[in-house]
């Protein structure tokens, strides 16, 4: 935060929404996604004036892994309630999963594999574990 007098520079953030009922992209549980914006903000008198900066995530309520989201696919996962048809990119883990189980499920097409592939072995998409 940066505060000069009266005016200042602050960072924010918001839940903007929940997606329920969803099996986790790192871990394979049955959790709940949370959406969340985060945006700087200029204010005056601690009224803000200027938003910049707005970026989007969603965060695993399971394994608290975060992942970045394009503003253009809020409105799918509002619609469908799903993570289906979304570019992520992976942020953040509390764990890596990798290194504490012997199998690991593609993103792609949710099937089990050993954890040295670097390819899935069923539909070929790349691992990033």
């Amino acid at each position: 935060m940066f505060f000069l007098g009266v005016f200042g520079i602050e960072p924010r953030e918001k839940k903007i929404g929940e997606v329920d009922s969803v099996e986790c992209i790192k871990c394979g549980m049955f959790t709940r996604y949370t959406i969340i914006k985060t945006y700087n903000v200029f204010h005056f008198f601690f009224l803000p004036l200027i938003k910049w900066g707005e970026k989007y995530y969603l965060k695993s309520r399971c394994c608290n892994t975060i992942y970045e989201i394009n503003k253009e696919d809020i409105n799918k996962i509002n619609e469908s309630k799903s993570l289906q048809d979304i570019t992520i990119k992976e942020i953040y883990s509390d764990i890596n999963y990798s290194s504490i189980c012997a199998d690991i499920i593609c993103p792609n097409c949710k099937r089990k594999m050993e954890k040295n592939f670097t390819y899935c072995p069923y539909c070929g998409k790349k691992i990033n574990f």
